[in-house]
């Protein structure tokens, strides 16, 4: 037998033990050596089995003291859907939001508002040695070609050939982040005074977007695990001429709700018997713990029907603000946008991307940081089954680093906000989320540190403040 099929053997066994109950939670492991002794194989491979079980969170080492079996977290009831306004309605949330994200960007603050990776998660070493590579490149001293430039449309096009829909490099066009392809792809559809159908709750961003461009917003409900209600949008369709439907369907931001493949498919048949136009934010698609979810795009089947905008500010490289948009029928126009606007997208991050991409780093990296990610989450849910109100309903999400937290009657989500800011961290009120709130009281924790003491600390002062608010 391989040294790994033996590692993970013994792995299976060992998890097999915990989730029955012959190992409790909090009982430590036999030790490194005596496992070792006991089943006569190396102690590299007993190690390699607890490192395995520890990166999927089922133990976890202390140091100078061996493993021992993760506490696993308590039973949550999920998130009720929000209510939501049945007229649409102008946006004017943009002042509010520009206020909590400037009070959120103090000193010190502990950002559990915002969803941006730490700097300690992501491949800075490497990206700033390809920075200092590609800084006497000609090409990164003149304007990229609108569309952007071909190095990294061919690697962006690469990635989809295990997909439904494998798609050419000339497809391609990059924008300045994900917020760039999702503004030109609402003027490619629509204009002002258009009515815009959102899942609510939603990324504030896609609300700040149709106020600027003083297009409607008509806001849908949403489950917390599966996504957009389909019978919500249909009946929505026949009373009111909704444009185009903004949609987040893979880990949305705020909920983490993944749509099933099933419901997926019902949404493009919808579209395909109304002519409705999707606009498909993926910006988290690649934060899958275990398959990855096809997108909206590559399941359509008459490849007209939805706009894909996503982009590498999530995954690997916030401050170079690279994404891009997969515009079918619209390329043409939302190049013409483009042109007109902000003509190009920098060129030097395109060409480190582009290198990071070819060399097949940035497929190890995800994979690093999707256990890591993941890790994190079942920590997370740990701690606050211990240190937080019962009365609290919390997400499951598969994927991504976003819980999305209601509370209960009572308990005003801007008070825990502000409370918590003086506290040195910042989270997120829920109020971000909606344009018009229906009383609902949420929080968004995003968990984008990795698992240490000092995000312990700050979940552990969360949880202080919200029973205390509750008690």
């Amino acid at each position: 037998m391989s040294s790994e099929f033996l590692y993970l053997q013994l792995a299976r066994e060992i998890r097999q033990q915990i989730e029955t109950g012959t190992l409790k939670p909090g009982e430590r492991l036999p030790s490194l050596r005596n496992l070792s002794e006991n089943r006569q194989i190396s102690l590299a491979t007993v190690n390699q089995a607890y490192l395995h079980l520890e990166a999927q969170s089922f133990i976890m080492a202390r140091p100078q003291s061996g493993f021992y079996v993760m506490p696993r977290p308590l039973p949550r009831a999920i998130p009720h859907r929000p209510l939501t306004p049945e007229s649409p309605a102008p946006v004017d949330k943009n002042a509010f939001i520009s206020q909590i994200l400037e009070q959120s960007r103090q000193p010190g603050i502990l950002p559990l508002g915002a969803t941006i990776l730490s700097p300690e998660l992501l491949p800075v070493k490497q990206l700033s040695r390809l920075i200092a590579q590609w800084g006497s490149d000609p090409r990164c001293h003149r304007y990229a070609p609108t569309e952007g430039w071909i190095d990294l449309r061919r690697q962006i096009a690469r990635r989809s050939l295990d997909s439904e829909r494998p798609i050419g490099a000339e497809e391609v066009m990059v924008t300045a982040g994900c917020m760039e392809a999702l503004h030109l792809s609402l003027r490619s559809l629509a204009q002002a005074g258009d009515l815009v159908a959102v899942e609510s709750p939603t990324f504030y961003g896609i609300l700040q977007a149709i106020e600027s461009l003083g297009m409607q917003v008509l806001e849908l409900p949403t489950d917390p695990q599966t996504g957009l209600d389909l019978e919500a949008l249909e009946k929505a369709m026949k009373h009111h001429p909704i444009k185009v439907l903004v949609t987040v369907p893979s880990f949305q931001n705020p909920l983490g709700a993944c749509m099933p493949l099933p419901k997926k498919q019902a949404l493009l048949a919808l579209a395909q018997r109304t002519g409705l136009r999707i606009i498909e934010d993926d910006i988290y698609g690649e934060f899958y713990y275990r398959e990855p979810p096809p997108t909206l795009f590559s399941l359509d089947p008459t490849q007209q029907q939805v706009i894909l905008c996503s982009s590498f500010s999530k995954t690997l490289a916030p401050g170079f603000r690279v994404g891009w948009v997969l515009a079918g029928p619209q390329r043409e126009r939302i190049l013409q946008l483009k042109r007109m606007t902000s003509l190009s997208t920098a060129s030097l991050p395109q060409l480190v991307i582009a290198d990071y991409l070819a060399s097949g780093a940035y497929d190890r990296y995800l994979r690093r940081l999707r256990r890591q990610l993941e890790n994190t989450l079942q920590k997370a849910l740990a701690l606050i089954g211990r240190e937080f109100p019962a009365q609290i309903r919390l997400s499951q999400p598969t994927g991504g680093f976003i819980l999305w937290l209601e509370l209960p009657p009572g308990v005003q989500a801007l008070k825990i906000y502000r409370q918590a800011l003086a506290a040195g961290i910042a989270v997120a009120p829920g109020e971000l989320f909606f344009n018009q709130n229906q009383g609902y009281q949420a929080l968004r924790i995003s968990l984008n540190q990795p698992w240490g003491p000092t995000l312990e600390k700050g979940l552990c002062k969360l949880g202080a403040l919200l029973r205390e608010a509750i008690s």
